[in-house]
C-alpha cells in the first residue's frame, strides 16, 4: 500500500486519516455500559424475571450490539489519498481507487447532509461526517469527484 501524498494550496495534505471522534467514542462506551451491566446481573444471578429466557436473549442481543459499537468506535477509520479512498470498520474493509468511483452526491438528513460515494461497481455508501469529524481536506478531495446530482 503506497503512502501517496498530495499537497495542494496552503500545505493541504491529501493523505488524511479520520478516526471516530473522541466524544462519539465516549457516547458509545457510555451506551454500552447498560447492556453490559444487565448481562453481568444476569450471569451472576442477581436478576430474575418470570421469563428468564426471553430476558437473557434480549440482554445478549443488546450486549452483542454494544460490543459491535465498541469495536466500531475504537477501530473505524477513513483514509483518503490522491488516488484512493479506504474505509475500515467491523466486517468491512473497502479500498476504492479514484478511477473506480463514478461520482459523488449528498443524502439529505434533518439539519445536514451526508456525503455519498458512488462506486462504478457496487452499491453507493454514505459517510457519517459528524462521527468522523471530516474537515475541509475531505471536502476538497470529495469535490474533485464527479457531481451526480
Amino acid at each position: 500500500m503506497s503512502q501517496s501524498q498530495w499537497t495542494g494550496e496552503q500545505g493541504d495534505s491529501y493523505t488524511a486519516v479520520y478516526k471516530v471522534r473522541l466524544w462519539v467514542r465516549a457516547c458509545v462506551v457510555g451506551m454500552a455500559i447498560v447492556p453490559a451491566s444487565l448481562l453481568f446481573a444476569a450471569i451472576t444471578g442477581t436478576m430474575h424475571t418470570k421469563s428468564d429466557g426471553l430476558a437473557y436473549s434480549l440482554i445478549a442481543f443488546a450486549t452483542a450490539f454494544a460490543v459491535y459499537g465498541l469495536v466500531w468506535a475504537l477501530t473505524a477509520k477513513i483514509t483518503i489519498c490522491m488516488d484512493r479512498f479506504e474505509q475500515r470498520k467491523p466486517f468491512v474493509h473497502r479500498v476504492l481507487p479514484v478511477t473506480g468511483i463514478a461520482g459523488r452526491r449528498y443524502t439529505k438528513a434533518p439539519g445536514w447532509g451526508y456525503p455519498v460515494i458512488v462506486p462504478k461497481a457496487g452499491r453507493p455508501f454514505s459517510i457519517d461526517s459528524v462521527s468522523y469529524g471530516l474537515d475541509r481536506r475531505f471536502d476538497k478531495w470529495f469535490l474533485r469527484l464527479k457531481d451526480l446530482d
